[in-house]
C-alpha cells in the first residue's frame, strides 16, 4: 500500500496510544465566530486590567504583579497570539528572579509556560535550555528521585524527540520510569506513559525488541487496570501489532488487530478509533497478498468514515486513495477510475483548486488513465499536478515530471519524454 499517511482519526489513535506528556501541538486555528472573538477580546481586557491593578497596589516589580503577567501570557498563548504572550512571560520571569531568588520554584513554573510556548511554536532551540533550567531548579528542590520529576522529564524528552534526538529522549524516559518504578512499583498504572513513551521511541529507531517488551508490559498494566476490553487495552494491542507486523510476526499481528477490533465491535464499533485497526488488518492483509480480505477490510474503513464524517469529507478520500492502489496493484484499473475521480472531486471541494492534496490526487487519476489509455486526459491532469506542484515550490513535482516523462513515452513523445526526466533530476538534486 503506498499511501501510508493515516488521515487525522487514526493520527489521533496513535497519540493517544503512547500517552506523551501534555506539550500542546502547533494546529491550524479554525476561523472564530464573532461571539468567541468577543469573548477573547473580554478575556485580554480582563487580563490587562488585573496587571494594572496590581501594578498600581504593589508597584510594577512585585511578585503579584508577575503573577497576573503569568495569567495574561497564558491567555494570549491559548487564542494562539504566542507573540504577544512571551514578552509577558519574559516580564514575569525576571520580576520572579529578582523577588524570590533564581532558584525558586515559582521561576521554575514561569520557565516551564516560556518553554511550552516556543515548544507550540516549534522553537525547539529556544525551548530546550528553558525547560533544562526549570528541570534543575524542580530537582534542587525535590530531590533527584521525586516523582514530581517525572512531568518536566517527559516534557524535555518530548522536546528531544520533536528535534530527532531519539538517544537523549530515551535516556529522558528511562529515568522517569526508573522514579516512577522506585516510588510506585513494577507495575502501578502510573509507568503506562512512561512505557508506551518509550516503546514509541524504540519502534522508530528501529528496535523492536526493546519495543514490544515495553509495551507488553504496558498492556498487562492497562488489562489489570481497565479491564480486557477497554479501550486502552485496544490502543496498546494496535502498537503492540504494529511492532509484530515489523518484525514479520503477521499471524501475531493479525491476532492482536482482530481482538482490537472485537474490542471496539462490543463497545458499539461506530467509534473514529475502530478506524485504525481495520487500516491495519488492511494492510496487514495486502502485504500477504490477500487481496480480497484487504478489500473487504477497505470497503468496511471507508464505510465507517462515510458514517463518521460524511461521504465527501476528507478522511473517506483517504481511504479510497488507499482501494485506488490496491486496485492498481491487482491491475484493476476500471474499478479504480471512478474511485480516483471520486477522490479528485472530493479534495477539490475541501481543500480549494491548489492544494498540495489536489497534485496528489491528479497524479493518482493520471496513472489510471494511462493504463486505461487515457492519454490525453491523463496529459491534461499531470501539467495541471506539475503548475501546482511548481507554485508551491514541492519536491513533488519531481513526481509529476517522472509520470509525464512515462505519458510521454507512451505517446511516443521521446524528446519530451527526456526533457521530463531531466527536469525531474534536477529538482532532486535541487532539494538533496
Amino acid at each position: 500500500m503506498k499511501n501510508h499517511a493515516m488521515f487525522p482519526v487514526m493520527a489521533c489513535c496513535l497519540a493517544l496510544s503512547f500517552a506523551y506528556p501534555a506539550i500542546a501541538q502547533p494546529q491550524n486555528p479554525t476561523p472564530l465566530t464573532l461571539n468567541e472573538l468577543v469573548k477573547q477580546e473580554e478575556a485580554v481586557r480582563l487580563a490587562r486590567k488585573a496587571v494594572v491593578d496590581a501594578e498600581r497596589a504593589h508597584g510594577v516589580n512585585h511578585v503579584k504583579v508577575a503573577d497576573q503577567l503569568d495569567k495574561l501570557a497564558q491567555v494570549y498563548e491559548k487564542q494562539g497570539k504566542y507573540a504577544a504572550a512571551e514578552p509577558f512571560y519574559k516580564r514575569a520571569l525576571k520580576i520572579r528572579e529578582a523577588s524570590l531568588g533564581e532558584n525558586h520554584l515559582a521561576v521554575g513554573d514561569t520557565l516551564n509556560n516560556l518553554g511550552n510556548l516556543y515548544f507550540e511554536q516549534e522553537k525547539y532551540a529556544a525551548a530546550e535550555p528553558v525547560f533544562k533550567r526549570a528541570l534543575a531548579i524542580e530537582e534542587k528542590a525535590y530531590g533527584a528521585n521525586s516523582l514530581k520529576l517525572v512531568a518536566p522529564l517527559s516534557r524535555l524528552a518530548e522536546l528531544q524527540e520533536a528535534q530527532r534526538q531519539f538517544a537523549a529522549a530515551i535516556q529522558l524516559h528511562q529515568r522517569a520510569l526508573a522514579i516512577r518504578e522506585k516510588a510506585l512499583g513494577t507495575s502501578h498504572r502510573d509507568l503506562d506513559s512512561s512505557l508506551m513513551s518509550l516503546a514509541h521511541l524504540h519502534k522508530e529507531l528501529g528496535q523492536y525488541a526493546e519495543a514490544e517488551s515495553l509495551i507488553e508490559r504496558a498492556l498487562a498494566i492497562r488489562e489489570k487496570t481497565f479491564g480486557g476490553n477497554s479501550s486502552a487495552v485496544k490502543i496498546a494491542l494496535f502498537n503492540l501489532a504494529q511492532v509484530y507486523q515489523a518484525e514479520g510476526r503477521n499471524s501475531d499481528a493479525e491476532r492482536l488487530l482482530e481482538r482490537a477490533l472485537a474490542i471496539s465491535q462490543k463497545s458499539g464499533g461506530d467509534q473514529p478509533d475502530a478506524l485504525a485497526p481495520i487500516f491495519q488488518l488492511a494492510e496487514l492483509y495486502e502485504s500477504q497478498h490477500r487481496y480480497p480480505a484487504a478489500e473487504d477490510m477497505h470497503k468496511r474503513a471507508l464505510a465507517l468514515a462515510e458514517k463518521l464524517y460524511g461521504p465527501d469529507s476528507p478522511e473517506a478520500a483517504e481511504i479510497m486513495e488507499n482501494m485506488v492502489e490496491l486496485h492498481k496493484t491487482q491491475g484493476k484499473y476500471v474499478e479504480a477510475l471512478p474511485m480516483a475521480q471520486r477522490v479528485l472531486t472530493i479534495e477539490e471541494k475541501a481543500y480549494g483548486p491548489n492544494h498540495a492534496e489536489i497534485a496528489k490526487a491528479l497524479t493518482g487519476l493520471a496513472m489510471v488513465q494511462m493504463e486505461l489509455g487515457q492519454l490525453t486526459e491523463a496529459e491534461k491532469g499531470l501539467n495541471r499536478a506539475l503548475t501546482i506542484e511548481e507554485g508551491n515550490h514541492s519536491p513533488n513535482a519531481a513526481t509529476v515530471l517522472d509520470t509525464l516523462s512515462d505519458l510521454y513515452k507512451k505517446q511516443g513523445k521521446a524528446e519530451q519524454s527526456a526533457q521530463a526526466a531531466a527536469r525531474a533530476r534536477q529538482i532532486r538534486s535541487t532539494w538533496h
